[in-house]
């Protein structure tokens, strides 16, 4: 965790943080804009950033895109923050991001962690309905996770919460499903977006497990309402694959 304190402890990459929090996915251009910085420093601040997990990256064709990544700092949350203030810090966050208005300027999520377990354990903890009950907010993951078949995501009472079809499933490098929420009045009546988990191997009995969450639709209300849960649900596995226990999901009511 050090590097990401020493990653946090510079004002211009922290500056850069919140730029990327305005903008998901902008280009080292787009992001230096009107700063005074010349482009190589900032390139080089993007790289102590991306080393320490902060920020995620994708390739476009020539052009990198970079992420906001917030699971490490999810990681320090579960570590440090007890079930008294942990409601008490989301509360103000909430308040803080509605009074300044920041909102996403793209539609994309991306989040990445590496795991210490293999790619199929790592695989298996997506796809194994006892193991979603223990990492995903209470939530049974349960689907064949054959291309084609629906994938179902059962809340505590029983009740199907999310749903979608199962796209691709390549164990264990890929994973993709469409995501749509039937009972939510809000957002039923939204065209599904779309979940893609890649796994890669980067060592033996480590994974890098990148999670991009895509393809929402025009003025999509459903976008805001998944933008926190990922780098929960991505802690949560980690943990459990890790030390065998997951966070107090309880807490967060």
């Amino acid at each position: 965790m050090d590097d990401i304190f020493t990653a946090l402890a510079d004002p211009t990459r922290r500056q850069l943080l919140d730029r990327l929090s305005a903008r998901q996915g902008a280009t080292l251009g787009e992001l230096v804009g009107d700063l005074h910085m010349r482009r190589q420093s900032a390139s080089r601040h993007l790289q102590v950033l991306e080393d320490a997990g902060l920020v995620a990256v994708e390739w476009h064709g020539r052009e990198k895109h970079h992420y906001l990544n917030p699971v490490p700092l999810a990681e320090l949350q579960n570590r440090w923050m007890d079930r008294f203030t942990r409601p008490k810090a989301a509360a103000l966050a909430a308040l803080k991001d509605d009074l300044e208005a920041k909102h996403m300027s793209m539609p994309d999520y991306v989040y990445v962690t590496v795991i210490n377990a293999p790619a199929e354990a790592v695989w298996d903890a997506l796809c194994t309905a006892e193991m979603t009950e223990r990492y995903w907010h209470q939530t049974r993951v349960q689907s064949t996770f054959r291309v084609g078949d629906p994938i179902e995501f059962y809340v505590p009472d029983g009740a199907v919460g999310c749903l979608g079809e199962i796209l691709v499933s390549d164990r264990p490098r890929e994973l993709s499903y469409t995501w749509q929420f039937p009972r939510n009045p809000d957002v039923c009546d939204e065209a599904p977006s779309r979940v893609t988990f890649l796994l890669e191997q980067l060592a033996d009995g480590i994974t890098r497990i990148t999670v991009r969450h895509h393809e929402f639709a025009d003025g999509s209300r459903m976008r805001d309402m998944v933008r926190d849960g990922w780098p929960l649900v991505l802690s949560g596995l980690k943990s459990l694959l890790e030390c065998g226990e997951t966070p107090d999901y309880s807490a967060m009511a």
